[in-house]
């Protein structure tokens, strides 16, 4: 049986092996908001190959964000999913 590879924890190794998870966040936030740009105008083009590029930079981008302040991004959304569920379940 092949072994479930977690692409987040392959994103958080590359980070850490490039130094990434020690730079400044600020640089990782202006990245952030590069990509999303750049995928602001793949919406607007309706490039579905460049969408799912923006899509995929901005969570490599997210996870290394997250990993600078100690925590996951899986944590992030799932706490995120959490709160949606019990907001949903009151109404």
């Amino acid at each position: 049986m092949v072994e479930e590879v977690n692409v987040f924890d392959l994103i958080r190794d590359w980070s850490k092996a490039k130094g990434i998870d020690k730079a400044e966040p600020s640089k990782q936030m202006l990245k952030l908001i590069e990509k999303f740009v750049e995928l602001s105008i793949a919406i607007q083009k309706n490039d579905q190959k460049e969408i799912e590029d923006a899509i995929g930079d901005s969570m490599v981008v997210l996870t290394i964000l997250s990993q600078m302040y100690n925590v996951t991004v899986e944590k992030c959304v799932c706490d995120t999913y959490t709160v949606m569920a019990e907001k949903e379940r009151k109404v």
